[in-house]
C-alpha cells in the first residue's frame, strides 16, 4: 500500500470530550504527517445503522486511498471483531457491528481482515476506548503504508455483522420508511429512494406505526417553491426524500420527539 496521509474520521462522541482528539494525537505519534476530515462526530449515540447511512453517503466523493476511521461501537469491549476493509480504492478501519456492512453488497475488489496483530495496536488495551487502543493506531499505520494483509488474517464477508437495509416497502396506495438521518436544520432523511413515484399528487399524508396522522406535505422540487413555515417533502441530495418545514425545523415543530422506527405515507 502507498502511503496516504488523508484519515476521516465519523464517531458519536461528540466534540465536548477529549475521545476525538486524544485519537488525533494518538495517530500523529505514529505518523505526524496524517490528515485529518472530521465528516461527523454527531452520530446520535450507539446508532450504527445512522452512522453506516452516513458513511454510505459520503465515501465516493473522496480522494481513492482515503482511510476512514469509524467508531460508533456500543459493544466495545466485547468479543466483537476489529476489521480492516479494502473496497473500491478506499480503506475502512473500524468494528464489526454492521457499520460497514453496506459495502458487502456494494463494493468491488474487496478485501477484508480481522484487526489482530498486536504490532499495530496499543499494547495497553482499554475496555472501553478501542477507538484510541485499536482502531486509531491501525488507521495510522495504513496510513503510513502499511499493508492491510499485515493486520490480520482475511475473512469472508460471509459471518460478519450486518446492519440490515432500510425499511422501504410500497404498493400503489401507501409506503413504509424509516428515518435514516436529521441534519442540523431539522430535515428528515427517510429511506424513501429518489426513484419512488408519487403519482399526480400534490400532498402526502405521513402516519405514525399507532396510525396517528403526523402531517400533511407538499411535494416540491426546492424549498423556493414553499412558503415560510410550509411542510414539504422533496428529493434531497443523499438520493432519498427528504422532509422539512420550509424557513424552519421539522424536528422541533415535532417537539423533538423522533425516533427512527417506521412511518407510513398514504398518498
Amino acid at each position: 500500500m502507498k502511503k496516504n496521509n488523508n484519515i476521516a474520521l465519523i464517531t458519536d462522541f461528540g466534540i465536548d470530550d477529549i475521545y476525538v482528539g486524544v485519537m488525533k494525537g494518538v495517530i500523529l505519534t505514529i505518523n505526524p504527517e496524517a490528515s485529518f476530515i472530521d465528516l461527523t462526530h454527531s452520530v446520535m449515540p450507539q446508532n450504527i445503522r445512522q452512522a453506516s447511512f452516513l458513511l454510505k453517503s459520503s465515501y465516493k466523493y473522496f480522494p481513492k486511498g482515503t482511510i476512514f476511521l469509524c467508531v460508533v461501537d456500543p459493544g466495545v469491549g466485547s468479543a466483537r471483531k476489529g476489521l480492516i476493509i479494502e473496497a473500491e480504492g478506499y480503506y475502512f478501519v473500524g468494528p464489526d457491528n454492521g457499520i460497514f456492512s453496506f459495502l458487502f453488497n456494494i463494493a468491488n475488489n474487496q478485501f477484508i481482515y480481522e484487526l489482530k496483530n498486536n504490532r499495530y495496536i496499543s499494547q495497553n488495551i482499554s475496555n472501553t476506548f478501542h477507538g484510541r487502543d485499536i482502531f486509531a493506531p491501525a488507521a495510522a499505520y495504513l496510513s503510513n503504508g502499511t499493508d492491510a494483509n499485515k493486520f490480520g488474517n482475511k475473512l469472508e464477508k460471509k459471518g460478519l455483522v450486518s446492519s440490515g437495509s432500510p425499511i422501504f416497502e410500497a404498493n400503489n396506495n401507501a409506503c413504509e420508511f424509516e428515518i435514516q438521518h436529521i441534519d442540523r436544520y431539522g430535515n428528515i432523511i427517510t429511506s424513501i429512494p429518489e426513484s419512488y413515484s408519487f403519482l399526480n399528487t400534490e400532498f402526502v399524508e405521513i402516519f405514525n406505526q399507532s396510525g396517528k396522522l403526523i402531517n400533511k406535505f407538499r411535494i416540491v422540487n426546492n424549498y423556493s417553491e414553499a412558503k415560510s413555515g410550509e411542510t414539504i417533502i422533496y428529493k434531497g441530495s443523499y438520493g432519498f426524500y427528504e422532509l422539512a418545514v420550509s424557513m424552519g425545523s421539522l424536528l422541533k415543530e415535532w417537539n423533538n420527539d423522533v425516533d427512527f422506527k417506521k412511518f407510513y405515507i398514504a398518498k
